[in-house]
């Protein structure tokens, strides 16, 4: 599986309202999708409101905890893809989020031992 990671852009295949497989030769449209969440297996992708795509799942707040997502994702529509389905890698987002606070920053890198970033305000604010 490729490195992807929240905030990076794909561009999928889009055949009758359905996200198909990135080798099909015969297809509708290509779109752009901002990942939103990612795991062992594949993507959560966020899908405007203005996309027609099936199969949605509308993002409560019991998805936004168990994936991590950002809460500015609450009350939108997302779907899960697999690898086989991300047609271009479009931009990566270079940054990292901070373990503690989860406010993104661009440009930075992780400064722990395992992988991990934690930002200055969180590292130097014992009530963080």
């Amino acid at each position: 599986m490729t490195l992807l990671k929240p905030g990076d852009r794909i561009d999928c295949l889009i055949k009758s309202g359905i996200l198909i497989n990135a080798y099909e030769s015969i297809y509708d449209e290509i779109k752009t999708f901002e990942i939103i969440a990612v795991d062992h297996w594949g993507y959560h992708i966020y899908v405007p409101h203005y996309y027609f795509v099936k199969n949605l799942i509308k993002i409560d707040i019991y998805l936004l905890k168990q994936h991590n997502i950002d809460h500015r994702f609450l009350n939108e529509n997302m779907i899960y893809i697999k690898e086989n389905q991300i047609y271009k890698v479009v931009d990566l987002m270079q940054g990292a989020k901070c373990g503690k606070c989860k406010q993104f920053y661009i440009g930075e890198a992780s400064n722990k031992w395992d992988g991990s970033f934690i930002c200055y305000k969180c590292s130097y604010n014992p009530f963080a």
